[in-house]
């Protein structure tokens, strides 16, 4: 396949899958319907693909301005890395004439593999960086954009001490050979720490942000089909969550904000503000309080900021959702509620494919466990058998039942997630700016679905 042919089917997959997603979560939310209680009406849900693309693209912009002021604050130095993948991960060759040849040490590597090298080699450095023997921890944006054969390549800026430039150069040159990546990287001090977010978004924009269409779901289309996690940034006080609340619900342009709360003039050209950043102008005007409740509902956590100016004040309330896995064994599951079920039991085609899951499953389960009843278990299915008698004898024993009761009691763990139950918005009265407003609540809505 020629460099253009394969460029064609490419751009055309991932544009096609971007497309895909999209329309099923348009289908999706085009079932939902959010009510206002109290007027009840109706309000449809609408989907928007340029929108959300470019709501990320300013989250990136935000934090990555939020964490290069905090960087000049604390007299850090900023450094621009690129790193590549080796030959093996790229289809095709560029030749000094701009041509472009198939790659005969090509190794067949998906992109999703070259990601995760790149991911780990990131993570490596980031983890492994010690001065006198002890861990000197940065702040850092890194950013995976796909190069033009589409295969992956990371940039980032990272902030550190002055005096510790040598030792993290020999550092990121180390981690270069220790994960054999490409050899063509690039370590940059940036003379000017003010101008190192735009040296970045000089390299990523052209992926990140753009007004057409068809780019931005190509690009969409391969890091959602590569699993691919295009921005990543060191962690601040602000969660995206409150920025998605604030940026939704609240007008913080300083402009519109009123006088008798702040004279932003002042603060305009005292620099307090650079430029228009909802996450500095959040840490100035918006006071906010999560709770964190259990699954009994009590108060374990929370999480306050009170505002020197405060103009909207934010009350979340979340609660922790106890997500129960069974490690590897949700297929072994499965098929225990599949044999349960006696019509399945008579098309022996499908029981054929099915019991060789189950014996394979259960094997495995054995050795890692030592079941006492499942030892007459697996002699039996080792040998010939016929399907009526092996299911006579596992509801003989009761089998299924004992197996799946040891799968819930010893081979479960538990992940936590947290749902919003409530939040509540109050801005400054205009004319008294002691007295708070409620403008939002969300006890007031209600989601409907119609499927």
């Amino acid at each position: 396949m020629c460099y253009k042919k394969f460029l064609i089917n490419s751009q055309q997959y991932y544009f096609k899958y971007s497309l895909n997603l999209s329309e099923r979560s348009k289908k999706y939310l085009s079932r939902i319907r959010v009510v206002d209680k109290k007027l009840n009406i109706k309000y449809p849900v609408k989907y928007d693909f340029l929108k959300k693309y470019k709501n990320d693209y300013l989250w990136y912009l935000f934090v990555s301005d939020y964490l290069q002021k905090q960087a000049k604050n604390s007299n850090k130095v900023a450094i621009f890395l690129t790193v590549t993948l080796p030959s093996e991960y790229h289809p095709f060759k560029t030749l000094k004439n701009g041509k472009h040849i198939k790659n005969k040490s090509y190794d067949d590597k998906i992109i999703h593999e070259g990601y995760k090298k790149l991911q780990k080699s990131f993570r490596y450095l980031y983890s492994n960086f010690k001065v006198n023997r002890k861990p000197a921890r940065f702040k850092f944006i890194r950013v995976v954009e796909p190069h033009s054969d589409f295969t992956p390549h990371l940039h980032s800026i990272v902030f550190i001490d002055k005096e510790h430039i040598h030792q993290f150069e020999r550092h990121f040159l180390n981690t270069i050979k220790l994960f054999s990546l490409g050899e063509q990287y690039k370590f940059e001090v940036i003379k000017n720490i003010d101008a190192s977010i735009s040296y970045l978004l000089k390299y990523v924009r052209k992926n990140l942000y753009s007004n057409n269409e068809r780019d931005a779901r190509i690009f969409d289309g391969w890091k959602r089909a590569n699993k691919i996690r295009v921005f990543l940034h060191s962690q601040i006080s602000v969660s995206r969550e409150l920025y998605n609340i604030v940026s939704r619900y609240c007008n913080l342009d300083v402009k519109n904000l009123y006088s008798d709360i702040i004279d932003y003039k002042e603060l305009w050209q005292s620099g307090t503000f650079t430029n228009y950043n909802i996450l500095e102008l959040l840490k100035h005007f918006v006071s906010y309080s999560i709770n964190f409740y259990d699954d009994k509902n009590q108060l374990y956590n929370q999480k306050e900021h009170s505002a020197k100016n405060t103009r909207y004040h934010i009350e979340i309330n979340k609660k922790r959702l106890k997500n129960r896995k069974f490690k590897e064994y949700e297929t072994l599951l499965s098929l225990i509620d599949f044999f349960k079920k006696k019509e399945n039991r008579i098309d022996y085609d499908l029981i054929f494919s099915e019991l060789d899951k189950f014996c394979i499953d259960l094997k495995e389960l054995h050795n890692f466990y030592c079941i006492d009843y499942c030892n007459y278990m697996i002699d039996y299915i080792s040998d010939d058998y016929d399907y009526r008698k092996f299911f006579i004898f596992m509801d003989r024993f009761d089998f299924l039942n004992l197996l799946e009761d040891f799968i819930y009691n010893e081979c479960v763990i538990f992940d936590y997630r947290y749902k919003i139950i409530d939040i509540k918005i109050l801005e400054a009265n205009k004319y008294n700016p002691n007295r708070f407003d409620l403008i939002f609540n969300k006890q007031d809505y209600e989601v409907q679905y119609y499927f």
